[in-house]
């Protein structure tokens, strides 16, 4: 009798199941014949004398562990009917129980390799109560399948070097030609006296499409097999192929050269066809006949022995049969456990069900897929009052409207009831969830339940009865009719609220009503307000409207001018570009004179891409401004990364355009000499430093920057490198490397992101984002450090810069319809 604490799916009784097995086996395959030697009839009912399994044993060594008084004994205590005459019976017993004893680990070398095979390779049925699906388990890693991998490694390396030395030769491997006639390897039939090439051709391919599926087979074959058997018969196996193969083909084409690994396949592919066909000849016999028994035992009655049976037997179908016949029979619990036992849970928990055993339904539930059964047994839980279980039923179910009933009415749960509703999207459920709330006095979540099981007009009523329109307004969101907006339109304008009213009027498709509310908003609302009656032009396509919302915006109407940018996104949601490029110039230069320069920059660059994209002519005043900005910004990021050079060339550009920083000339003039001063530019760092020294600019100075910048104005040093040159990307002429205009050929080089300097036409890339070019060595250095393009700030990998061979579509970017 198994003890308490006896577990069957442990590793340890697995481990000692294995072991009995392959004892059993051993038995069966080397003691048994003893039994057989000169007898007729059953072996198990011959006898042995005592003394001559003693000499027997004593030779295998398997006693040897124990004392010639001990073995006596042991021997005389199996012998069940005490007659001096032993059964295969009897020593199977005593082998099993005293297998701790016995010296099993130190059988004869020829007992152990049998043994081996015989584990390995008989089918499992041959040990009585094992299965043709244990047989599968077999398969394992331990040791793992070198063998296999290390011949295909070998292989594919040996072709690989033979396919470099023939390159660009006339035998240079191809998919299905190409091999080495002189490898000392091949198989050649003027040299068979070196016989090592007998097995080495198997190592040379021709052409790789040999190579790979010789590899295919062999790998897909050999592995499984050698989980099993092992590495050391696989390479027997698969070395008699490959010599079975060159000896073949000595004798029925002895002129001729042999190369590849095809008779080590044909070997791997031999050996599991024979061991599928033995497999199968030896299980499905014995199932047929043990099936065949069970049926019949149940038919006649014989519950017992026909279950029994059954369960012995590795096959689910019959266990499926058998259970069937059972149910008919209404043995519930005989049948319920056979469905179990074949792994058809659904139909065990139905059969338990009927025995009304919820024990054990609730233990098989988590195998259980049938919605139907979960919902039978939630049920039978709620009935008993047992509700949490229930819940957890209803929900495998899907069942989720009980589920939600029973978190609200009897666990006191709406959290959980609250995230089910808003998971499946349940009507009902939402209808119960907002019933409790309502209940609660919490009228916005109602009203948001109500929504959500489609029953607008009760939120609807319900929200005006307890003035929580806004709440309703935002929860109905964009799944409303148009009547639904208009009913709140009409809500919010007795409510003298006139951007919700406005709002839910543009929602409506009520545009001119819609004006009117946003032109009506307070001051407090003014910059949303103006924002949306954008839109509604827009979406209005109506000149009136259109001419209505120019008078207020020019100030027309009230006497007050509103700010520039709300006429620059009036013309683009109404697709007039020109006019919103004129504005948006503007918009960058109010932005400019107050400091904002990323501001401007974004401005521009914005109203640069839609033109692109639109194909409309870029004024060159907004392309010239956008250039002068990304250039301040470009060196405020390379003072940054301590490039001084860049940063000072790029300070250099911008204070002679001065004019167009009104708020900081003074700090960007200082920065240009500090930075002109680190990077060496002696000459400009005095120019910039007199500049400073005009009466207009000395008082505002940085007092820690003053005296130095004095003493660079007293003693100047005006030696100064000319400016590397790089030639022009149009007509070559080597010009200064910041020069955007070709002195030669007059026509506008476009600038790189990164550095500022003209572009060339070798090493080109472009910002994916925004499709800015830039030299590509200098947006991979600089992507080290930061992420973000500083074109469009979009963040940006360096794995995505791709190479721009042709560099003529960034020559003209002002091209387009005027």
């Amino acid at each position: 009798m198994p003890s308490k604490n006896y577990n069957p799916n442990s590793a340890d009784s697995k481990r000692k199941e294995e072991e009995i097995r392959e004892l059993k086996i051993y038995l069966s395959q080397t003691v048994k014949p003893w039994f057989e030697e000169g007898r007729d009839g059953d072996p198990e009912a011959q006898g042995i004398p005592l003394r001559d399994i003693r000499q027997r044993l004593d030779a295998s060594g398997v006693m040897e562990r124990i004392s010639h008084g001990g073995r006596q004994r042991m021997l005389e205590q199996y012998d069940a009917n005490k007659d001096g005459m032993y059964t295969y019976p009897e020593l199977e017993q005593l082998f099993l129980s005293e297998r701790p004893r016995l010296n099993l680990n130190k059988l004869t070398r020829w007992q152990q390799l049998k043994l081996g095979l015989v584990s390995t390779v008989v089918p499992e049925n041959a040990t009585e109560e094992k299965s043709l699906e244990s047989y599968i388990e077999a398969y394992n890693c331990k040791p793992p399948p070198l063998f296999i991998i290390f011949i295909s490694v070998l292989e594919t390396i040996i072709f690989i070097v033979y396919a470099v030395e023939l390159k660009g030769t006339k035998y240079e491997v191809t998919a299905a030609s190409g091999f080495p006639a002189y490898s000392p390897l091949i198989y050649n039939p003027a040299r068979r006296y070196e016989v090592w090439r007998f097995v080495t051709y198997m190592c040379i391919h021709v052409g790789y499409t040999h190579l790979i599926s010789n590899l295919v087979f062999q790998l897909v074959l050999g592995i499984p097999m050698e989980m099993v058997h092992e590495w050391w018969r696989m390479m027997i196996v698969y070395f008699l192929g490959v010599f079975a193969g060159s000896l073949a083909h000595s004798v029925t084409d002895p002129s001729s050269f042999l190369a590849g690994a095809s008779g080590g396949v044909y070997a791997l592919i031999g050996a599991q066809v024979g061991a599928i066909i033995m497999d199968v000849h030896q299980t499905w016999g014995y199932q047929e006949v043990c099936g065949w028994g069970a049926r019949m035992s149940i038919r006649l009655g014989d519950i017992r022995r026909g279950v029994g049976m059954a369960v012995q037997m590795p096959g689910r179908a019959l266990k499926k049969d058998c259970a069937q016949l059972l149910e008919n029979m209404k043995q519930w619990s005989e049948a319920a456990m056979l469905y179990e036992k074949g792994g058809y849970y659904d139909k065990a928990a139905a059969v338990y069900i009927r025995s009304k055993n919820w024990a054990k339904v609730g233990e098989l539930l988590p195998q259980v897929t049938s919605p139907k059964i979960h919902a039978q047994y939630a049920k039978a839980k709620e009935a008993d009052g047992r509700y949490k279980e229930a819940a957890q039923a209803y929900e495998n179910a899907k069942d989720w409207d009980s589920v939600i009933r029973i978190n609200l009415d009897h666990l006191q749960n709406p959290e959980d009831a609250v995230r089910i509703v808003r998971e499946t999207q349940s009507v009902e459920g939402a209808k119960m969830v907002a019933k409790f709330f309502l209940k609660l006095n919490d009228y916005a979540s109602a009203i948001q339940f109500l929504v959500m099981s489609k029953c607008n007009d009760e939120a609807f009523q319900l929200a005006q009865q307890h003035d929580q329109m806004e709440v309703y307004a935002e929860i109905i969101g964009s799944d409303a009719t148009a009547e639904d907006y208009q009913s709140i339109a009409l809500y919010f304008e007795n409510e003298k609220n006139h951007f919700l009213a406005g709002k839910f009027f543009f929602l409506c498709a009520q545009y001119g009503r819609a004006l009117k509310h946003f032109l009506r908003c307070s001051n407090s609302d003014d910059s949303k307000a103006i924002g949306m009656a954008i839109e509604t032009v827009g979406q209005a396509n109506d000149d009136a409207l259109t001419h209505q919302l120019f008078d207020y915006l020019l100030g027309e109407t009230d006497g007050v001018p509103k700010a520039s940018k709300y006429l620059f996104r009036l013309y683009m949601a109404l697709k007039q570009f020109r006019e919103a490029a004129r504005t948006a110039i503007i918009i960058a230069r109010e932005e400019q004179n107050a400091g904002n320069y990323r501001d401007a920059h974004d401005v521009l660059f914005s109203m640069y891409q839609e033109l692109k994209q639109q194909k409309i002519k870029i004024p060159s005043e907004m392309a010239h401004n956008l250039m002068i900005l990304h250039s301040y910004i470009l060196a405020k990021v390379h003072v940054k990364r301590g490039d001084h050079l860049k940063g000072a060339r790029m300070l250099i550009r911008v204070a002679n355009n001065i004019s167009k920083f009104p708020s900081h000339i003074v700090q960007i003039l200082t920065s240009t000499v500090i930075e002109c001063h680190k990077a060496g530019l002696k000459n400009s760092c005095f120019s910039y430093a007199a500049m400073l020294m005009r009466p207009e600019y000395r008082n505002q100075i940085d007092v820690k920057y003053k005296k130095k910048i004095e003493q660079i104005v007293r003693k100047p040093d005006k030696t100064e490198e000319d400016e590397p040159t790089t030639p022009c990307p149009q007509c070559g002429y080597a010009q200064a490397e910041t020069e955007l205009v070709c002195p030669n050929c007059k026509n506008n080089i476009p600038y790189c992101i990164i550095t500022g300097r003209h572009m060339t036409k070798d090493n080109v890339t472009a910002c994916p984002r925004c499709d800015f070019p830039a030299l590509k060595d200098e947006f991979l250095s600089v992507l080290e450090t930061e992420e973000n393009c500083p074109m469009c700030s979009e963040m940006v990998k360096s794995e995505e810069l791709k190479d721009v061979m042709d560099l003529n579509k960034y020559m003209n970017p002002d091209e387009g319809e005027d």
